[in-house]
């Protein structure tokens, strides 16, 4: 069945730049010069944000004024200045990365006055809460939201030595990885193996989506690390405020704010695979390598920042091979306002090669002979911004214009076949935020977008999409916490009729004591389906794929109830008992339907609606500072129970377990010197069901890797031995073997 799944494998490739320029520039014309300043009061809050051990000034904390729409991130000095303020009595946020958040309460603000607040943030050990924006729209505690909400700091990404993202995301409890070097990302069981095709999470840098236009996918590679402030996950389905594809959660990569001083940050990483000599394949070395630069500025009142990543590799698997540019710039204005317009372009050029599968478990690492020489080109370009053209300080109007061109090229030697994909996508959205109250904020909006493809084997379809949403967030008192929300899609492909899907959401949190507070909640979520699921018409290795333009979107119902503590000061956790029930999910399937292009004798497969799962289980989550900020302790681990609920007679798979889910999951890290130096261990055991081969030979995965970093004055040095005592395994899919040890070195400016 791996052809049909291959239709989709992008072995190098996303991610992009440029593009709705004239309407970007009509709306940046529009914006009146005073709506960044809040209008209607004449009162200032200024002062300086400084870390309390050393005095030092902290650039990057966030400043806000709850019950508005004003607020303010400190520039390098550490200094923010919020004018435009109508006097009155306000409860002032104050928050950063790594330290505990505080809050000044009853501050008064008088007519005219300029009010000085200074504030010194103590660090935390335990970050029980980090500043989020993504499961409300708007700034919040994410230790205030009624969902399950997990943050990852830049500061981690280094530490863990990770040179992708999705290195990382294993350490946050409920999302796995299915196959290193697919796309496949799981939130709580929510997707199996697909090579990365119709994505069940939502990929956002910013709160922009960021995947691919024709087949709904994440490409790791593209996604902008070494920029990154923060990872915020919200799991669970969350397609009341985000629509497609948020069927299993959200992933939202924040970018760092672009300071008011110039600033280089540069990355060197090089790499190589200590294969066993029984698995090797060539005598020549196996490597990667990377540069990554980034320049930000002020120019005037417009923030800069632009950067550029040149990565290879060798692979440690036979004509596994990759190489990529990615360009990316971001631009603010005007920069460190209260309410900054900004806009994003990203650039990838990607090439690799394909490995389809080991050709026996002797030899992990060779592909068969008949795929030898396949390999992919793929370039992308996105672009768009967030355009605020009227602001007030309870009110904020937003514009999103967006871009997306993907540009795919397949060649199968083998059997002389060139596949290739271009579509394009472009769309835009409105959003209106509300602070009616001081213990409210409302949130309401549309978004539409166009989509065209064409293809060798798509054909030319066009897919519509529009959408109206709006969440209601409150405090009815000082313990209780709401949130209510709802969202309509519309879906519309070539030759198939409108499918209309309405996603509620409703939430509830309890604050039991300052450190404790207990969540629950229930929504829907929707995926309407890819273009490549719908209309792929091929034949590959025997098997004609047929389309089926009248295949329907999967939707599933999610509900939890959790908990967050700080147990003391230098330890904290987080759990949650969930539930999912999936409806209609996509799967390829054998098909009783042929194509005249395909040989009589030949399989035929095709996408279908063909699966209703439920998936349960618990994920919890606890961090220990066991001396001080020298040695910590994270542990996160995750149950699932998943089960096919077809009666026998639709589906094989009737009362069988998902396929490629694990009951069990466990990440740990044991942190030194302040996460400098540590270990962490991957477990994962054995999935009881796949698809392909289920008699391959497999067991529990466990991993070990070591890392050790040094500062030397803005220079971090660090050497990081991955798959450290060399274990061999399955990863996942069938006749995917995982990576052998590696050697890593690392350098950051």
């Amino acid at each position: 069945m791996r052809p049909v799944l291959r239709i989709g494998r992008r072995r190098a490739r996303l991610v992009a730049g440029a593009a709705c320029a004239g309407a970007v520039i009509l709306a940046v014309s529009a914006i009146p010069g005073g709506a960044q300043s809040g209008q209607g009061g004449g009162t200032t809050l200024l002062g300086s944000i400084t870390d309390a051990g050393n005095g030092r000034p902290l650039p990057g904390a966030l400043v806000v004024i709850e019950g508005t729409q004003l607020r303010a991130l400190t520039g390098s000095t550490g200094r923010y200045e919020i004018p435009g303020i109508d006097s009155g009595h306000y409860v002032i946020r104050i928050g950063a990365i790594g330290y505990g958040a505080v809050t000044r309460r009853d501050v008064a603000l008088a007519p005219g006055e300029r009010h000085s607040l200074d504030v010194a943030l103590v660090r935390a050990p335990v970050q029980l809460s980090q500043m989020s924006v993504t499961a409300s729209r708007t700034e919040e505690q994410s230790g205030q939201s009624t969902a399950s909400v997990a943050v990852l700091t830049g500061e981690q990404l280094v530490d863990l030595g990770a040179i992708r993202v999705d290195a990382a995301l294993r350490n946050i409890p409920g999302v796995t990885l299915n196959n290193d070097q697919s796309n496949d990302v799981s939130i709580r069981g929510s997707s199996g193996v697909a090579e990365g095709i119709g994505s069940r999470v939502l990929m956002m840098v910013d709160g922009h989506p960021l995947l691919s236009a024709d087949g709904g996918e994440i490409d790791f590679n593209a996604l902008p690390l070494l920029d990154v402030d923060r990872v915020e996950v919200v799991k669970g389905a969350y397609s009341a405020a985000y629509g497609s594809n948020a069927l299993g959660g959200v992933i939202n990569l924040i970018t760092t704010p672009i300071s008011d001083r110039p600033q280089t940050i540069a990355e060197v990483d090089y790499g190589t695979y200590d294969v066993p000599a029984q698995s090797r394949f060539t005598g020549q070395g196996l490597n990667y390598s990377g540069v990554d630069l980034v320049q930000s500025q002020q120019l005037g009142t417009v923030g800069t920042r632009i950067g550029l990543d040149r990565q290879t590799s060798t692979g440690f698997r036979q004509d596994d091979f990759s190489g990529r540019w990615v360009g990316r710039g971001k631009f603010t204005y005007p920069n460190g306002a209260a309410h900054p317009s900004s806009f994003y372009a990203i650039y990838t050029d990607e090439t690799g090669g394909d490995f389809t599968g080991a050709v026996s478990d002797a030899a992990p690492y060779v592909v068969d002979s008949i795929a030898r020489r396949d390999q992919s080109r793929y370039q992308r370009v996105a672009a768009g911004g967030r355009i605020i053209p009227w602001a007030t300080g309870s009110a904020e109007l937003s514009l999103t214009p967006a871009f997306d061109y993907d540009d795919s090229r397949n060649s199968y030697y083998s059997i002389d076949n060139h596949d290739y994909h271009r579509a394009t996508r472009y769309g835009s959205g409105v959003q209106l935020a509300l602070d009616p109250s001081i213990d409210q904020t409302i949130v309401a909006g549309g978004e539409a977008a166009h989509t065209d493809v064409v293809s060798n084997i798509l054909g030319t379809p066009v897919l519509e999409d529009a959408a109206l949403f709006a969440q209601d967030d409150w405090d009815f008192t000082d313990r209780w916490r709401g949130s209510l929300g709802a969202r309509l899609d519309a879906h519309r492909s070539s030759g198939a009729s409108t499918e209309d899907v309405v996603s509620p959401k409703v939430g509830a949190r309890y604050r039991v004591t300052d450190e404790t507070s207990v969540r629950a909640s229930i929504g829907r979520g929707y995926r309407a389906p890819s273009a490549v699921e719908q209309f792929t018409s091929t034949f590959q290795q025997g098997v004609c794929v047929v389309p089926n333009p009248n295949l329907r979107g999967e939707t599933a119902w999610s509900g939890e109830i959790g908990a967050t503590s700080a147990l003391t000061r230098r330890a904290s956790i987080d759990g949650a008992l969930f539930e999912s029930d999936y409806r209609g999910l996509i799967s390829p399937v054998l098909a009783a339907s042929s194509s005249s292009t395909c040989p009589q004798s030949a399989l035929s497969a095709q996408f279908q609606n063909v699966d209703h799962a439920r998936v349960r289980g618990i994920d919890v989550s606890t961090r220990i500072a066991l001396v001080r900020d020298w040695i910590s302790l994270l542990l996160a681990y995750t149950y699932l129970d998943s089960r096919n609920m077809d009666s026998p007679e639709r589906s094989p798979g009737a009362g069988k377990q998902l396929p490629y889910r694990s009951n069990d999951n466990l990440t740990g890290s044991l942190d030194f010197l302040g996460g400098l130096a540590g270990v962490d261990l991957r477990y994962r055991s054995r999935p009881a069901v796949v698809l392909e081969d289920p008699v391959e030979q497999r067991g529990n995965i466990t991993v070990v890797d070591t890392r050790l970093g040094i500062r030397i004055r803005h220079t971090i040095l660090q050497i990081k031995a991955a798959n450290l005592l060399q274990e061999r395994y399955v990863d996942v899919l069938e006749h995917y073997y995982g990576a052998p040890r590696s050697l890593q070195m690392t350098a950051r400016q």
